[in-house]
């Protein structure tokens, strides 16, 4: 169990995959995902042990699937949407630095 919020998590891509029920405390991405999907369980956070060994409780009463988990986990698409939301996030950062390399040449040109 972590004490910070994942960015994504490929591991639970990965233990979906596998055919496991997903049990995440609520933060970061991973509850977002298990929400989004309507598959697993989300927990509350910070961290109640006796909260988790319900959830535990509920989602082995629960009739588990035969197979993997849906496809809203499924690694190669999880990987472009973190691709694509990667490079949407990270274009407004690198018309900043090339403005400030801009501003940078300007400021050592005119002394």
């Amino acid at each position: 169990m972590h004490n910070w919020p994942e960015t994504y998590s490929y591991t639970l891509s990965e233990a979906v995959a596998h055919g496991l029920f997903p049990l995440v405390p609520d933060l970061g991405a991973p509850a977002e995902r298990v929400r989004r999907a309507g598959f697993g369980a989300v927990f509350g956070f910070p961290i109640d042990a006796g909260e988790v060994l319900r959830a535990i409780e509920q989602a082995t009463a629960r009739e588990m699937p035969d197979r993997a988990g849906p496809a809203a986990f499924a690694t190669h698409e999880a990987a472009e949407a973190h691709a694509a939301l990667m490079q949407e996030s990270a274009r407004p950062v690198a018309q900043a630095g090339r403005r400030a390399g801009r501003r940078r040449e300007r400021d050592r040109l005119s002394a």
